[in-house]
């Protein structure tokens, strides 16, 4: 789960920075006052909904990943509570 739950941050990161790069020089090209907290908040916006669409297979991998994980937890449980009951 770490190496798809770090590819998934790192690709969201990666594109909020390039999203809120893109909006400061568009921006500074229009003349307009974009900086601080507005520039972040369009930012965020932007690569959110960007994100959803761009990172979807990245998204399904960590969410797998996710389930195996919970799966084996399960399983690992039930083992040690079959064993508490053999043992009782």
């Amino acid at each position: 789960m770490g190496r798809a739950a770090a590819t998934y941050a790192l690709a969201r990161f990666g594109l909020f920075l390039l999203v809120a790069l893109v909006l400061w020089g568009v921006a500074d090209l229009l003349d307009a006052d974009l900086n601080g907290l507005p520039l972040l908040l369009g930012a965020a916006i932007v690569s959110s909904a960007l994100g959803y669409v761009l990172f979807a297979r990245q998204r399904i991998a960590l969410a797998e990943a996710v389930d195996a994980q919970r799966r084996a937890r399960a399983d690992d449980v039930a083992a040690r509570a079959a064993r508490l009951e053999i043992e009782s």
